[in-house]
């Protein structure tokens, strides 16, 4: 403390102690290989040889072509100055820090830049292992979402094939005569009710409907709320739940003005799919029937419209469902 209170009665306290809390605040660690000479030492010995003013000026052209030459070494550099400050020597003491200051800035820059590669490298790195790990997430979340939909289809088909066993007989055997359906009468003629596109029923999730309506060989397009289809004079909608894009909230099937040979075609084949509910759907030239079919998770209905009429015929079959 002594030392510095000299300095400042010889009137350089500002330059000598603002440089000597920089270099303090800067650490001690030099960027430059030890084997190099101390800059500290380089200057001094300049300094005592050749006088200030030469010692200026090798400097300044020693730190434009051999900047990377010395180890700087800032707490002896703080040194130097305070010693020819005590020693009655201010120029000598200003051309130290005058001649350090430079190569000071020159390492100040060069940890800056190495620190701030380093946590640029750093990011990058966690950016990389967050990116693995999503991918990977993902990977796992579809490959859940995939087994779980061949399960289901693998259980839905196993189930239908059962009831299709069961059903002939019936079918055959039903004539004319209503009969009281069954909760699994209605689940397989809602899942698999359609008209001139196989496996595109309510059932299906958006995405299943979409390639199946295609595979049939509709046109159409589908979006996030809303898919529509069109071959010949079928006509398919298709409406989403927002929030829940597996699960078709409403298909609806519509032909119009068919004349009477293809309405009656049509009206066969939606027939034949009713099977046992047929007798109770036909009323003369028009095809009426409401299905409902509900379990604790969700509900489905069917409403089957047509009629001919003046040698034209129509056919509406709307669906819908809901958690």
């Amino acid at each position: 403390m002594r030392a510095y209170i000299r300095i400042i009665k010889l009137g350089f306290a500002i330059p000598v102690v603002a440089m000597f809390f920089a270099f303090q605040m800067l650490g001690s660690t030099s960027v430059y290989a030890e084997e190099k000479p101390l800059l500290s030492e380089a200057i001094r010995n300049m300094i005592d040889s050749k006088g200030v003013d030469a010692a200026t000026k090798y400097f300044a052209k020693d730190y434009a072509e051999n900047k990377n030459n010395y180890q700087v070494d800032q707490q002896g550099i703080v040194e130097l100055g305070t010693n020819y400050a005590r020693a009655g020597n201010p120029t000598a003491m200003q051309a130290v820090f005058a001649i350090g200051t430079p190569y000071i800035n020159d390492w100040a820059l060069a940890m800056r830049n190495a620190k701030a590669e380093q946590q640029r490298a750093a990011l990058n790195d966690a950016i990389k292992k967050a990116d693995a790990r999503n991918k990977e997430r993902a990977k796992e979340i579809e490959q859940v979402r995939v087994k779980g939909a061949a399960e289901r289809q693998t259980s839905d088909d196993e189930r239908a094939a059962r009831y299709e066993a069961q059903r002939n007989s019936a079918t055959a055997n039903s004539g004319t005569t209503p009969v009281l359906l069954t909760s699994e009468d209605k689940w397989y003629i809602i899942r698999s009710l359609n008209i001139d596109a196989k496996g595109v029923s309510v059932m299906s999730s958006p995405a299943t409907l979409h390639e199946k309506a295609l595979a049939a060989g509709f046109k159409g397009s589908m979006n996030s709320f809303r898919s529509a289809y069109t071959k010949g004079p079928v006509n398919i909608t298709a409406n989403f739940y927002p929030e829940w894009r597996k699960l078709v909230k409403t298909l609806r099937y519509e032909l119009s003005n068919l004349p009477p040979a293809q309405w009656h075609a049509y009206i066969n084949q939606i027939s034949s799919q009713l099977g046992i509910a047929a007798p109770q759907c036909q009323q003369g030239n028009r095809l009426y029937c409401a299905l409902n079919y509900s379990t604790s998770a969700h509900y489905a209905n069917a409403n089957i419209s047509s009629q001919l009429l003046n040698e034209r015929g129509s056919i509406t079959v709307h669906f819908r469902q809901g958690p």
